[in-house]
């Protein structure tokens, strides 16, 4: 199990056997390091955050070589390797707002933009035919196909709506789909903490 923790100072990257056991800190570098998804091969897809710039994509190897995988003026996050390890979908904010992408693994084709209108939370499906992503209430699907070298993405079609929690932080999205592909498992908004009034305070420093 890999995790992020901040008990020697800064967010790194650690592991812990399933069965637990001591944990064991993966990678000792500047700035702050969340694991996002992780390669058949072993490969740790990780976003990494530094003081006053956006966060990036970064690789961290079995064998320890971190390498830049997107990094950009843009804020990319959300990572998330295809089944098979070929691709990655991430969210992006290079258009003033949250929008989902894929991007093949190791290539050099361009990302091919799979939302449109606002996305987050990408997740694939088990066969990696598909990839989930929200926007707001909604979850959508796209179509994911191998064109030549690139990506070619198909319309978007909604799933469902429903009142789900966005996770503890932009980096969880707060769902996940089963390996038969045929049910999700959400975390859904307690109704208690629905907003069901707007209170404006006036001269609020007296």
């Amino acid at each position: 199990v890999f995790f992020a923790s901040n008990r020697s100072g800064d967010w790194e990257i650690w592991s812990v056997p399933p069965a637990g056991g001591p944990a064991t800190r993966l990678l000792e570098r500047e700035a702050n390091q969340f694991p996002a998804s992780v390669a058949p091969d072993g490969t740790i897809l990780f976003v990494e955050r530094a003081k006053g710039n956006a966060a990036g994509l970064y690789t961290l190897s079995p064998g320890g070589e971190v390498r830049p995988f997107l990094v950009s003026p843009f804020s990319t996050t959300g990572a998330q390797f295809s089944p098979d390890g070929r691709a990655v979908a991430y969210i992006s904010d290079e258009t003033g707002r949250d929008e989902v992408y894929v991007l093949p693994f190791g290539g050099k084709s361009d990302a091919a933009p799979v939302s449109t209108e606002g996305g987050n939370a990408p997740r694939w499906s088990p066969d990696g035919s598909e990839i989930v992503y929200r926007r707001g209430d909604a979850f959508l699907a796209a179509t994911v196909r191998a064109a030549g070298d690139a990506l070619a993405v198909g319309d978007s079609r909604r799933l469902f709506e429903t009142r789900a929690a966005s996770g503890r932080s932009t980096l969880q999205a707060g769902y996940s789909v089963s390996p038969d592909g045929r049910r999700f498992l959400v975390l859904l908004l307690d109704p208690r903490a629905i907003p069901t009034q707007i209170n404006v305070v006036q001269n609020w420093f007296e």
